[in-house]
């Protein structure tokens, strides 16, 4: 099923130079330094962003096989595993950060260890489409 999910929804169009600003803009811990995670905004929060530069990386190692994409989606995914960064608004928690990391999973998951995804779950399970359809990834 996900090698189907690449061919109907490919990770977007490689765009090399911003996937090399944003791995320039990666903390050590994953994170990045131009996103303030314990924003509050309801509206666009900048945790959502964290998210978007990872589908970033993902179309960059996508098109190029490169290890330091890789290995940059990866911290930023064990870093939002184990932080787990909130806001207020429930569309970010139950639909906007489930939805954006099942793309990344699904477009990168042979190469996402099955403990990383184990320790994501707990996002995955604020979303309603997660409890309803019985989601699972391993």
């Amino acid at each position: 099923m996900i090698k189907n999910y690449n061919l109907i929804y490919p990770p977007a169009k490689a765009d090399i130079p911003s996937a090399d600003k944003i791995i320039a803009q990666q903390k050590t811990d994953g994170s990045f330094k131009n996103i303030d995670y314990g924003s509050k905004i309801l509206g666009r929060w900048d945790g959502s962003i964290h998210w978007d530069n990872l589908d970033i990386l993902t179309a960059a190692w996508y098109a190029t096989k490169d290890a330091k994409y890789l290995n940059s989606i990866l911290k930023g995914m064990k870093f939002w595993a184990e932080k787990m960064p909130e806001n207020p608004n429930w569309y970010h928690q139950c639909i906007g950060i489930p939805y954006r990391m099942i793309r990344i999973i699904n477009n990168m998951y042979e190469e996402i260890p099955q403990q990383l995804i184990k320790d994501l779950e707990p996002c995955f399970a604020r979303s309603s489409f997660y409890n309803i359809r019985g989601i699972r990834f391993t």
